[in-house]
């Protein structure tokens, strides 16, 4: 069964997920690999997450990521 995760959750990047900007050789997580799950992807493993160090809103897939705190609408 796969994960799914709902806006407001806390996520942590995989360590085998941790993916680099080709341009910059930067991660895209920045040093702490959190992401907030501002918008799910209905009937898809995808959301849309604000990146906490870098401050982007990208799109991500569910299979990247774990939970670290589950959000107050969870």
């Amino acid at each position: 069964m796969r994960t799914t995760f709902s806006v407001g959750d806390l996520l942590r990047v995989k360590p085998a997920s941790d993916l680099i900007n080709y341009e910059t050789k930067e991660s895209l997580f920045g040093d702490s690999g959190l992401v907030l799950v501002i918008d799910a992807v209905e009937g898809n493993f995808l959301f849309h997450g604000y990146t906490c160090d870098t401050g982007v809103v990208r799109l991500w897939s569910h299979d990247q990521f774990v939970l670290v705190s589950k959000g107050a609408g969870g």
